[in-house]
């Protein structure tokens, strides 16, 4: 079964800024993504948080890990909506996001940022 998976514009920039073997290895983990869809779990992919259709592509490339968050949008589709360079072993619960897929940070000021 065939998967659509949707890269929004900022997710695709970031992906080309990394080295090409790491981009390499996205590549390879998006392709999983559009194989095997809701089935693709560990190591692969995660949900995040329980009941939240909010998921992270978990790659990793030697000590290098990159993640990217997404979502099932409808049907047969999938949304890649942000992805960093994980530089600690544990990621601070530091991003909240809404029913739209809409990632927000905590500013130093305990304010809400919408950063999508």
């Amino acid at each position: 079964m065939q998967y659509e998976v949707l890269l929004i514009e900022e997710v695709e920039n970031f992906i080309l800024s990394l080295p090409i073997k790491i981009q390499a290895k996205i590549q390879r983990t998006l392709d999983l993504l559009r194989e095997f869809g809701y089935k693709l779990s560990l190591p692969h992919s995660k949900t995040l948080i329980d009941g939240k259709k909010i998921k992270e592509l978990r790659i990793k490339f030697g000590t290098d890990i990159c993640r990217l968050f997404y979502f099932h949008y409808k049907d047969k589709t999938y949304v890649v909506v942000f992805g960093y360079m994980k530089k600690e072993k544990r990621t601070k619960n530091k991003y909240s996001w809404d029913r739209k897929g809409i990632i927000y940070n905590e500013t130093d000021r305990g304010g809400i940022k919408c950063i999508n």
